[in-house]
């Protein structure tokens, strides 16, 4: 409902194509949300709190912007799957300001990297490698280049599996994806 009132598509892919009026409406930084501000400022709330929780406990930032999502089904239980292609780690700030909460969404510094859980389970479960993310000499990356390699090469050969274009802010629990990167 709210989307809707505030003239925002409330699905939940990414558009494609390029659309000028979405770049009208997108002239600035803030990010497109479907969630009232009140629970928007609950959630923020949640992630900061669980993130702490596992910095403190574990000591590791949980925190990630997820960019594109792999619809795969399992191969042993045929159990529809949704995994995060690439992980970002970020960090979410609170400003208190006049008009209330205002959370800030900022990276570490950090590379973007290949969803390490979801690359280890399809070569374990199916032989299939997830491609790398090739920089270009500028340290660019094409995330559209990166989804075309997936769709040519992954989905086509499973047509069950569906690359989404979703992105996503949310904590990601994977125990063992520090242990891989020492």
């Amino acid at each position: 409902m709210y989307a809707k009132s505030h003239n925002i598509n409330p699905n939940y892919e990414v558009p494609i194509e390029y659309d000028s009026e979405l770049e009208t409406r997108h002239g600035d930084k803030n990010l497109q949300t479907l969630f009232y501000k009140e629970d928007l400022s609950r959630k923020c709330r949640l992630l900061n709190k669980e993130n702490q929780k596992n910095n403190e406990e574990k000591g590791i930032d949980t925190l990630f912007i997820s960019f594109g999502c792999l619809e795969w089904i399992e191969s042993k239980t045929s159990t529809t799957r949704y995994s995060p292609l690439l992980l970002l780690p970020v960090k979410l700030k609170l400003n208190n300001t006049a008009a209330g909460e205002k959370y800030i969404l900022k990276d570490t510094n950090a590379d973007l990297t290949v969803n390490l859980s979801l690359s280890k389970r399809l070569k374990s479960d199916f032989g299939i490698e997830l491609p790398e993310l090739e920089i270009n000499e500028e340290e660019q990356f094409n995330i559209e280049e990166y989804f075309k390699t997936i769709n040519e090469n992954l989905i086509s050969a499973y047509p069950d599996w569906k690359l989404r274009r979703f992105i996503n802010v949310t904590i990601h629990t994977y125990s063992k994806l520090p242990m891989y990167d020492d």
